[in-house]
């Protein structure tokens, strides 16, 4: 089954379809929205329809040879019985200032409606007569500039059929490069002009409405993600098509507003003109990184710049003009996106196709545009479809960008959110070891104080007694007999002393040697080798000593350990211990690793067990032949067998003996 992101990925294909689609059919079905003919032309100034079928082909273009009275505005036949035409091509245009009539005899076919003429805007001011009466206008022809009022509404009007009609176009020009018939003028039954007329302004708004949503769209996009300046750009590109949808072809400004002032829409039609490579290319520069430099966008920008101001500053007559200075700029602002484009192409880049796709539209477009401005080919100007072909395809670009990041920012949210819970997890864990090392440090702090305490303790009474002898003897005041007294005394506390280091000596080995390092061993055969040694160094502890540990049994554990366990516990044992009683050690039956060191001394108080056991402060006691013990043997032996996750239990009676057990880890 499909995953969101994967059936995301075929709706953005879909979508992308839809938009190239509507392109194409707007851009091209732009030019001809009914089948027109180009072969019913005036011969003389003379055209005659009535064999024409206007059931194939409804749509006639009124061109061919038409009359024309140069430096006359003439309203009927009357006026032009006496002057000589001219015969001219329409359509066709002038250059210069000037005005004239253009006459044509049409004889139409019986029909059962009227016939419809339309025709766009024409340059620059013209009226239609037709058998002598005034049919249309747009604004108003004169003989000089200051009678002649300039305007470029498209004309309507309707004809009778089944009669000869003489139709007078006066057209004056003092305001524009050029003047003339320069839009194709069409005949065709009322209902189908209507309609045509209908669905080019509807498409022209529809058109329209898109570019301005795009426009506003982009632009709040820019607004709130100001950092990428393609969208605005883009917004840019679609609000000069839209200017230039709504100034050309059927004037659809004029509609929304009849009364707009010439010069201004006039103005707008040649500053989208301007605008619209160089707003093309700053958007491809901004949208591909590395597409190309952007000074390129920017120079061609600053040109479009100064031809917009000379459309501020100068008249329509003059900066008419600029239309063919700014031909070659426009001309290789395109190339150098072809150029580029290409290079996209080669690289492989996955949006190089759609790009593609929405330029060959411009290129279309402007190549029919040019065409029509330089007057080799008379059909509609389409740019502003050919730039909305662009933009469906560009906007689909948009889109899947847009998709992609946010898919991008799902999986990021995702990662940073499954990296969050990690993170927490692991502050968890890792405060959970803190705080178990720092249970265990201030434990062992507080051991280490009870151990330096105990030490202090214990070893200040011996050497504040061989402090003291050696006073005496230094000032010669013992007689012979208290010297060697004193001496033997002393040499005893330098052995509690000796004996003392040594077994902080054993601690420390014990305690920094890795207790990890464990070997298969027999505890009974391991014990015999050291009682035998104990013995041969202590020949006056007379207790007698028994190992009931059976030399079978084994087990993995750190052998140095055990046996200084066993040899403390035993020597321990054998100090509290008469000369008649024995020491015994045995296995526990009822723990698998657990070795008993049992005697029949003169036992501990319940206190006494409890300090041990808990940690507390153990204080000497007496053995049987009156030698203090200073209660550091056990205070090593259980450190080190909590050290290596034992423990050690004791079990005791006062006046009949311990047993201490050593619980070794499983």
């Amino acid at each position: 089954m499909p995953t969101r992101i994967e059936r995301f990925n075929v709706s953005k294909k879909r979508i992308g379809k839809t938009l190239l689609t509507v392109a194409a059919v707007l851009s091209f079905s732009s030019c001809n929205l009914v089948p027109e003919t180009l072969n019913a032309k005036a011969k003389d100034g003379v055209l005659d329809l009535t064999a024409h079928n206007f059931q194939s082909e409804p749509i006639v273009l009124l061109g061919g040879e038409w009359e024309f009275f140069p430096n006359v505005l003439a309203t009927n036949v009357t006026e032009i019985e006496t002057l000589k035409a001219q015969k001219i091509d329409v359509p066709g245009t002038w250059n210069g200032d000037g005005y004239g009539t253009y006459h044509l005899r049409l004889t139409l076919p019986e029909a059962s409606e009227n016939f419809r003429i339309h025709m766009t805007a024409q340059l620059t001011a013209y009226d239609v007569f037709v058998d002598g009466r005034l049919r249309a206008v747009s604004g108003k022809p004169g003989r000089v500039k200051a009678e002649t009022r300039p305007s470029t509404s498209p004309l309507t009007w309707s004809l009778t059929p089944g009669t000869t009609h003489n139709i007078f176009l006066r057209i004056a020009n003092f305001h524009h490069r050029k003047g003339g018939l320069f839009a194709k003028i069409r005949l065709a039954p009322q209902s189908v002009m209507v309609n045509a007329i209908k669905r080019s302004i509807f498409m022209d708004l529809v058109l329209g409405g898109v570019l301005a949503m795009m426009a506003i769209h982009y632009i709040f996009v820019f607004f709130y993600r100001y950092r990428n300046f393609a969208e605005l750009f883009f917004a840019l590109v679609c609000v000069t098509i839209l200017t230039r949808t709504l100034t050309t072809g059927e004037k659809t400004l004029l509609y929304l507003w009849p009364s707009a002032p010439f010069i201004l829409y006039s103005g707008l039609e040649y500053v989208s003109y301007f605008w619209a490579v160089p707003l093309g290319l700053a958007f491809f520069s901004c949208l591909t990184s590395g597409f190309m430099p952007r000074v390129i966008a920017g120079i061609f920008c600053g040109i479009a710049a100064l031809f917009s101001i000379s459309v501020i500053i100068l008249p329509l007559r003059l900066y008419s003009h600029t239309a063919y200075i700014y031909l070659p700029i426009a001309a290789v602002g395109i190339l150098l996106i072809a150029v580029y484009l290409v290079r996209l192409l080669f690289k492989r880049d996955r949006d190089a196709i759609l790009m593609g796709l929405g330029f060959l539209f411009i290129i279309f477009a402007a190549a029919n545009d040019a065409l029509n401005t330089l007057e080799v080919i008379h059909t509609a100007y389409i740019l502003q479809f050919g730039f909305f072909g662009m933009v469906a395809c560009f906007s689909a670009v948009l889109a899947r960008r847009f998709a992609n990041s946010f898919t991008t920012i799902e999986e990021k949210s995702q990662e940073l959110e499954l990296a969050n819970e990690q993170l927490e997890e692991r502050i968890l864990s890792r405060t959970d070891e803190l705080n178990r090392a720092k249970l265990a440090a201030e434990d062992a702090n507080r051991r280490k104080a009870n151990f330096l305490s105990l030490i202090s303790h214990d070893l200040r009474s011996p050497l504040s007694g061989v402090f003291s002898v050696l006073q005496l003897l230094q000032g010669g005041l013992a007689s012979k007999e208290s010297e060697v007294r004193m001496l033997a005394a002393s040499e005893k506390s330098i052995g509690q002393m000796l004996s003392i280091i040594t077994t902080l000596t054993e601690l420390h080995r014990a305690t920094f040697q890795k207790i990890e390092e464990r070997q298969l061993v027999s505890p009974s055969i391991l014990f015999d080798k050291d009682i035998e040694t104990y013995c041969q160094n202590n020949p006056e502890r007379r207790a007698r000593i028994v190992n009931k540990l059976d030399p079978e049994w084994k087990i993995i554990t750190h052998a140095p350990l055990l046996s200084h366990l066993l040899r403390n516990l035993v020597s321990n044992a054998l100090k509290f211990s008469e000369a008649d009683k024995q020491v015994t050690i045995y296995r526990l039956d009822d723990k698998a690793n657990a070795i008993a060191v049992e005697d029949k001394g003169v036992g501990m108080p319940p206190e006494r067990v409890d300090a041990i056991l808990q940690n507390k402060r153990i204080y000497a006691t007496k053995s049987v032949s009156g030698e203090e013990g200073i209660g550091l043997g056990l205070t090593i032996c259980r450190d080190l067998l909590i050290d290596a996750g034992g423990r050690l239990e004791v079990r005791s009676v006062l006046g009949e003996g311990s047993t201490f057990i050593i619980v070794l880890p499983t």
